[in-house]
């Protein structure tokens, strides 16, 4: 065989052999990028779910606007604000009724951020306090909304709450200094004068050690701190003891006071809150009831429970005051309430001792005349 053959043959084979290494290193090339393709498809699709259930965990509303201000992608909170059959693409105007919106996002033409309240079109009503951030790269805009409807009604509430207080203790405040700058001012020389100076400023003293003492088991109960602790017995020598403490009330009125408890009626409750319970509504029947009346104290059986009914023959209270009873500081009649020594906190505590122990409390006309008070307490 001639050396030109040879080398013919040697060098075919050498470009097989060179196209076989580099299909080879092709192939081994391929296989790794497939792998490294795969890989960033996964840690795309996590983060993609990443970002989704962070999105979807926000308490606070997410919308995200294109330039044109339609709506590009909103999670979960963000659809409790919206229209129900807006969603990805609806215009932002449409999808989120709330006065105010229009100028919000106005300012973003000149801002980069902005903050505003914007006012949700009912039912139900609510507050928005609504963040706006433009987004270079797009013109779009991140808009994140947080419902402050609840917090503002409780600051309303306690802004209420400090003005009620500050009224009731301003009236015997100013009662007891009158009457002590009077007799520091002569009338102590007065034997009658000093009596009846002396008389008002006890009676306007003690109203104010019930009222702070009032206002400190209300703050103990809406804070948590008391423990009930709830038990089953019976019922009657429960009330029988509130209306022996109610005893030399009743008598100044006049008034007869019955228990028509049955003797075997057993309830679940906590001892001395449900004493308390009965004894406020028994005391208000005595107080605000007609004098030379009577006042009954009864239990019946109900679905779930026993239901303790506190009743009385007085004027009754009208219908329209019904649902109020209960607010802190409510009064039907002001100068009556005051009268008889009354904070405006009463009922409100024995909501709260109701509801902790789990029952219920509400108020009825007693026929023909008079007011029935219930509590329904669970088996």
């Amino acid at each position: 065989m001639s050396a030109g053959l040879w080398v013919g043959i040697s060098a075919g084979l050498t470009v097989v052999v060179v196209f076989i290494l580099l299909r080879l290193k092709a192939e081994r090339t391929r296989e790794a990028l497939d792998q490294q393709i795969a890989l960033l498809e996964e840690a795309l699709a996590n983060e993609r779910d990443r970002f989704d259930a962070v999105m979807e965990g926000m308490e606070a509303g997410v919308i995200v606007l294109d330039e044109a201000g339609r709506i590009v992608l909103l999670n979960g909170a963000a659809s409790s604000f919206t229209q129900p059959q807006s969603g990805e693409g609806s215009p932002i105007h449409e999808a989120l009724p709330a006065s105010g919106l229009d100028r919000f996002l106005s300012v973003l033409k000149d801002e980069q951020s902005a903050t505003s309240q914007l006012e949700m079109v009912g039912p139900p009503a609510r507050t928005l306090l609504a963040r706006a951030a433009k987004q270079r790269s797009s013109g779009g805009v991140v808009l994140v909304l947080h419902d402050v409807t609840e917090l503002q009604r409780l600051d309303q509430v306690r802004q209420t709450f400090v003005a009620n207080v500050s009224h009731e203790l301003r009236t015997p405040l100013s009662v007891i200094r009158a009457n002590t700058e009077a007799l520091l001012g002569g009338a102590l020389e007065d034997a009658k004068a000093s009596r009846e100076f002396l008389g008002a400023t006890q009676r306007h003293a003690e109203r104010l050690s019930l009222l702070i003492s009032d206002l400190l088991d209300l703050s103990r109960i809406e804070a948590g701190q008391l423990d009930l602790q709830v038990c089953t017995f019976p019922l009657q020598p429960v009330v029988q003891r509130v209306l022996e403490a109610a005893g030399p009330l009743a008598e100044g009125r006049g008034i007869e006071l019955h228990c028509r408890v049955p003797h075997l009626t057993d309830v679940r409750a906590d001892v001395s809150a449900l004493e308390q319970v009965v004894l406020n509504l028994v005391e208000n029947a005595v107080k605000y009831g007609r004098e030379e009346g009577a006042v009954w104290v009864s239990a019946e059986p109900v679905d779930g429970g026993v239901r303790i009914l506190v009743k009385d023959d007085g004027p009754g209270i009208d219908a329209c005051h019904h649902d109020r009873l209960f607010e802190r500081f409510y009064r039907v009649d002001v100068g009556r309430s005051r009268e008889v020594g009354g904070t405006g906190l009463g009922l409100a505590i024995v909501k709260h001792l109701v509801t902790g122990m789990g029952g219920h409390i509400g108020i009825r006309p007693r026929e023909p005349e008079g007011t029935v008070f219930w509590v329904q307490l669970p088996e």
